[in-house]
């Protein structure tokens, strides 16, 4: 699928932002604790927002009838006091509700305006319009990961761990309180135009991370074979696996974005590609299509996210692969990959920074006495490849590193370290209630050592400012699921993993299925 015109619908229900009644530019409180009402000023955004959106947004039909009712016909008048304590204890049973954000995300899916969604009339007409601040959306996100490695979202679960239980009452808060934001008017348009879809996703900053042609002969394509390329959007695998099949056997591009169908045809027909038919598919579950061949290999190659329910599709997709020998190749982005050369161009800035701090530095002071003395003897030239892979290699080792967060503070003195930036502020609240950063030597669990992988990337991404891997992969914007997570539901859905490979690609895991039964 193309990767931004999903990411657009998706951004609405992703996003939270500031606290109920405030200003955009208004940073929430990252808490657990229920609502109070002093929260939501005189609660007219959330009147407004629930009214426009209608009775079919997820908040709004779980509110009891009467508050449903004065929605209905509120026009912009005062919210008596008594309708904002009902509407106060409605968000706080909200705030337990297992099935909220998922249900807002469908909502967006369906009713969200757009190229791929013509016949909505949401009032909102653009869903960037509705994108809360980026460092809501991270926290979020991460919320949504762990809470999903839980089957929280599962229908069929019952219990929540205590530990799930607080999660989910921190992401169902954001969400409550990022539709209540006020929203400030459209600023107007300026003379800088973001770049196309084309450009974004085959840009060769992602190039590099995806390495097509690795993946290619990784995946054994043969001449004969008939792939279906699901999500194929701008051709990142679908013309490498073509010139693969020379000319014999047959390559179904798929994607619901018109713009991708078209670009997909336009470069087959241009160059010479008889092999690859573009195809347009439906937005939500399998299309007929899929139904009506059988496949030498499916490749979904970062749409996963995109899936709204990943077990009932991949079974039923299941169907259309080859018995026996048919595969399925998902290509999935980690959500917490350890650093690589490709994100910081030059290492220039790299250097000038570590020396810039001095030797007194947390991070200077963890170098290995070789990169040291390397860095000592750089004398602002190219940096050579073997100090660019010693300070790499440095850096992947602090992502372990228990006692950096401490250390960093303490050198700068205040709390700018992660100002502002609420995924650190939770993670560092988390690690510091597991007694990770405590002086004595504790057993760390798998959840802190992934909340310690994450906060000492933030660090050191804001010490080294890099934005090539998330600017290539569009990681602040998209739900992760775990690669653990995505193995327990694609085997749900009949399938057996056959190889697993989180070296081939820096920034993605390999995952291969077949047909169970």
């Amino acid at each position: 699928m193309a990767k931004i015109s999903c990411l657009l619908l998706a951004l609405a229900a992703l996003g939270a932002g500031p606290a109920l009644g405030a200003e955009q530019a208004a940073p929430p409180a990252i808490s657990t604790a229920d609502f109070s009402g002093t929260e939501s000023g005189d609660f007219k955004e959330l009147a407004r927002f629930l009214a426009n959106k209608g009775p079919r947004f997820p908040v709004s039909w779980r509110l009891k009838p009467e508050i449903r009712e004065f929605l209905i016909f509120w026009h912009g008048q005062e919210v008596p006091e008594e309708m904002r304590r009902a509407i106060t204890a409605e968000l706080n049973v909200m705030l337990s509700d297992r099935f909220l954000f998922k249900d807002i995300m469908m909502f967006y899916k369906r009713y969200s305006p757009g190229r791929d969604n013509p016949g909505s009339n949401n009032p909102i007409r653009d869903p960037r319009t509705e994108v809360f601040a980026p460092e809501d959306r991270r926290l979020l996100c991460w919320l949504v990961r762990l809470l999903e490695a839980e089957g929280i979202f599962d229908r069929k679960q019952t219990d929540i761990p205590p530990l799930a239980s607080a999660q989910l009452h921190a992401l169902n808060r954001i969400l409550l309180m990022g539709i209540s934001r006020k929203r400030l008017p459209p600023a107007a348009e300026g003379p800088f135009s973001p770049p196309s879809d084309v450009d974004v996703l085959l840009s060769p900053t992602r190039l590099a991370m995806l390495r097509p042609k690795r993946v290619v002969d990784y995946l054994k394509i043969q001449p004969g074979m008939v792939i279906a390329d699901i999500g194929a959007g701008y051709g990142t695998f679908t013309f490498p696996m073509a010139d693969a099949l020379r000319d014999a056997g047959r390559i179904y591009a798929t994607d619901i974005s018109s713009d991708a169908i078209s670009y997909l045809g336009t470069r087959a027909k241009s160059d010479g590609y008889e092999k690859v038919t573009a195809v347009p598919v439906i937005r939500n579950g399998v299309d007929p299509f899929y139904k009506q061949h059988v496949f030498d290999m499916i490749l979904a190659a970062e749409v996963y996210v995109d899936i709204e329910d990943p077990i009932p599709y991949f079974n039923e997709l299941r169907l259309s692969l080859k018995p026996g020998t048919g595969r399925l190749c998902i290509i999935h982005t980690d959500a917490d990959p350890d650093f690589t050369e490709l994100e910081f161009g030059d290492f220039k800035d790299v250097i000038k920074t570590l020396a810039a701090k001095g030797e007194r530095f947390p991070v200077y002071k963890r170098l290995r006495p070789e990169t040291r003395e390397h860095l000592k003897s750089w004398r602002g030239k190219k940096v050579p490849a073997g100090l660019r892979r010693e300070i790499i290699a440095d850096f992947n080792a602090l992502l372990a590193e228990r006692s950096l967060f401490d250390e960093l503070e303490d050198f700068h003195d205040d709390s700018a370290l992660i100002g502002g930036y609420h995924l650190a502020s939770w993670l560092v609240t988390q690690l510091r209630a597991e007694g990770v950063f405590a002086r004595e030597s504790r057993p760390i669990s798998p959840l802190g050592r992934k909340e310690l992988h994450a906060l000492n990337r933030i660090l050191l991404t804001r010490i080294f400012p890099t934005r090539a891997w998330s600017d290539a992969l569009m990681s602040d914007f998209a739900l992760i699921t775990d690669k653990e997570t995505v193995v327990k539901q694609v085997s749900a859905a009949g399938y057996t993993l056959i190889r697993d490979n989180d070296k081939l690609l820096p920034y993605f895991h390999v995952l291969e299925f077949q047909r169970a039964r």
